[in-house]
C-alpha cells in the first residue's frame, strides 16, 4: 500500500509551464522531420501474393521449349484501379467452367452408366463396344458447331462485309474418304458449290466403290448455304483446308477427287503423310486390293501383325511429321486454326502430344477419338483433359446433339479405355462457341434416356459388379483421377499360368 501511495503522490505533482513549452518543441521538430522524410524518401511497396487463375502465356518459341507450358499469374492492378481489379479477376475465374456439383455427376452417370464399360474392362473384351460412352458418342452430331457457324454465315451477310482477307483455316488429321473434310469447308467458307454427292461420285471414279462409312457421313445433311450470299456481291471467306491422309491408296482417290472437281481451287489441300509425336517415316498398308476409305487400318496394322517381310511387300513407307512441323511447313496461314479433327485410329494422344502449345494455342475447335488402341491403351485422358484445360480447351463427349462435360466433371469409370468422341472448345479464343456448348451441356443433363443397347447384359454386369470400385456413388470414389487395377480377365489368365 506504502507503494501504491508513493505513486499516486508523484502522480498529483503540477509540471511547469516552462517544460510544457519545452517538450511542445522537442514533438513538433520530431513531427516535422518524420513528415518531411515520409514525403521525400517512400518505401517500395511489397508484391501482393494472391491466389488467382493460372493463364496461359504464350512465350517465343525460338528461346522457350515447345513443350513446356508456361503459367504466369496475372499482374494485381494498383489500389486505384480497385473496379478493373475486381472485372479482371471475375472475367479470369468464368473462363474455366465450375466444377460439376455431385447431383450433376449423378444425372451424367444415370445417361452413361458404367456397368458395361467395367465389364468389358473386366473381361478384357473392348472391342466389343458395349459401353454407354462409346454407344452414345460413336456417331456424333455436332449441331452445337453447326449452330455456331450459321451465326457466322448470318453476320457475314448483315454486315456486307467486303474483306476479302478473312481466311478460314481447317485441319483434317487421318482424313479418310475425305466427307467430313469437304462439310467443314463449306462450312467455313459458305461455299454451296461444295458438295458430298458430287465428291462421292469423284472418289468412286478414281478408286472403285468406297468401302462403307461408320456414321454415314456420305450422305449426311449439308451445311445449309443462305441463299442471300448468291444473290449479293459478298466476298466468302477464303479456304484452307487440310486433309492429310497416310494410306496410299485412299490418298490417290483423295487427291483425283479435289483436282477433277477442282476443289483444290477452294483451297482444299490433300497430303499423304502420317501425323504422331515426331517426323520421321513409318509404313502404312497400301491397300492395292481393297477399296479405298478402309476404315480400322492405320499404324498398327503394320506395325504389329506382320513380319518384316510382310511388311515390305503389303505396306509402304509414308512420310511422318509432328503436328507442329506440319503446320510450320504446310500452313500458309498464319492466324487461327478454326477446326482440328483428329481421327487416327488409337494414336490420337501422339498428334496432340506433337502438336506443341503454340499450335494447340491456335486452335478453336477441336475433336479426338479416345481408344483402347494405339498408343492411348498406355496415357490417361484425364492427363490430356488437364493439358487442354491448362491451355484454355473445355472438353465434352460429343453426342447426337448432346454433350457431357469432361472438363472439371470428371468421373471414374473415364479413365477405362473405350472408344469415344470428345469435342473441345477454347473457351479463350471462341467465347460465343464455349457458352454455347456449356448451354447444350445444361441442356443435356436435363435428359432422361440410357445410352445402354444391352439391357440384358447390363442388368447382369450390374448385379455382377454392384461391389466394384467404378459402381460406387461415393462422392471420392465417383470421381478419382485413375483406375489402376488390373482386368479380372488379365489376372486369372496370369495366375492360371
Amino acid at each position: 500500500m506504502a507503494t501504491i501511495r508513493r505513486t499516486n503522490n508523484r502522480s498529483k505533482r503540477k509540471i511547469s509551464p516552462t517544460s510544457i513549452i519545452v517538450i511542445s518543441i522537442i514533438l513538433f521538430k520530431i513531427y516535422f522531420s518524420w513528415s518531411d522524410s515520409y514525403k521525400t524518401t517512400p518505401q517500395p511497396l511489397e508484391p501482393v501474393k494472391q491466389e488467382t487463375q493460372h493463364e496461359v502465356v504464350h512465350e517465343d518459341s525460338s528461346t522457350k521449349n515447345h513443350d513446356d507450358i508456361v503459367i504466369q499469374t496475372p499482374v494485381v492492378p494498383s489500389q486505384e484501379d480497385g473496379s478493373k481489379k475486381k472485372k479482371n479477376h471475375d472475367t479470369t475465374i468464368q473462363q474455366q467452367p465450375p466444377k460439376c456439383s455431385h447431383d450433376d455427376l449423378l444425372k451424367i452417370r444415370h445417361q452413361l452408366p458404367p456397368e458395361m464399360c467395367i465389364s468389358d474392362y473386366e473381361g478384357n473384351t473392348p472391342w466389343l463396344q458395349r459401353c454407354s460412352l462409346t454407344i452414345a458418342t460413336k456417331c456424333p452430331k455436332a449441331t452445337w458447331l453447326e449452330e455456331y457457324y450459321q451465326e457466322l454465315q448470318q453476320n457475314h451477310i448483315e454486315t456486307l462485309s467486303q474483306d476479302g482477307t478473312k481466311k478460314f483455316l481447317g485441319i483434317s488429321i487421318g482424313c479418310n474418304k475425305g466427307f467430313d473434310a469437304i462439310h467443314t469447308l463449306r462450312m467455313g467458307t459458305f461455299n454451296d458449290n461444295i458438295n458430298k454427292q458430287d465428291w462421292k461420285q469423284a472418289m468412286e471414279s478414281k478408286g472403285g466403290k468406297l468401302h462403307d462409312a461408320v456414321c454415314g457421313q456420305d450422305s449426311g445433311d449439308l451445311f445449309a448455304i443462305s441463299p442471300s450470299l448468291q444473290n449479293m456481291t459478298i466476298d466468302k471467306p477464303k479456304g484452307e483446308m487440310h486433309c492429310v491422309e497416310p494410306m496410299p491408296k485412299t490418298f490417290d482417290s483423295l487427291q483425283y477427287s479435289s483436282k477433277h472437281l477442282q476443289y483444290d481451287e477452294y483451297g482444299f489441300h490433300v497430303t499423304n503423310a502420317a501425323i504422331s509425336k515426331e517426323s520421321g517415316t513409318m509404313y502404312f498398308p497400301s491397300n492395292t486390293n481393297s477399296s479405298s476409305g478402309v476404315e480400322n487400318q492405320g499404324l498398327a496394322t503394320c506395325q504389329n501383325h506382320m513380319t518384316e517381310e510382310e511388311r515390305l511387300e503389303q505396306c509402304r513407307p509414308v512420310t511422318v511429321f509432328s503436328l507442329q512441323d506440319f503446320v510450320h511447313q504446310n500452313v500458309k496461314s498464319q492466324g487461327p486454326i478454326h477446326i482440328l479433327s483428329i481421327d487416327v485410329e488409337g494414336f490420337d494422344c501422339d498428334v496432340l502430344s506433337g502438336a506443341r502449345k503454340d499450335v494447340l494455342q491456335r486452335v478453336e475447335y477441336l475433336e479426338f477419338e479416345y481408344n483402347y488402341m494405339g498408343s492411348w491403351a498406355q496415357v490417361h485422358l484425364n492427363d490430356v483433359i488437364e493439358m487442354l484445360n491448362e491451355i484454355g480447351f473445355t472438353c465434352y463427349w460429343a453426342g447426337m446433339d448432346l454433350l457431357w462435360r469432361i472438363t472439371n466433371c470428371w468421373q471414374s469409370f473415364y479413365d477405362l479405355h473405350v472408344w469415344s468422341n470428345v469435342a473441345c472448345v477454347n473457351r479463350n479464343r471462341v467465347p460465343d462457341l464455349a457458352n454455347k456448348m456449356e448451354e447444350k451441356f445444361q441442356n443435356s443433363l436435363n435428359h432422361t434416356k440410357k445410352w445402354n443397347k444391352f439391357p440384358v447384359f447390363a442388368r447382369r454386369a450390374r448385379e455382377q459388379y454392384a461391389e466394384h470400385d467404378l459402381m460406387s456413388l461415393d462422392h471420392e470414389k465417383l470421381t478419382q483421377r485413375y483406375y489402376l487395377k488390373e482386368p479380372e480377365a488379365i489376372s486369372k489368365s496370369k495366375n492360371e499360368q
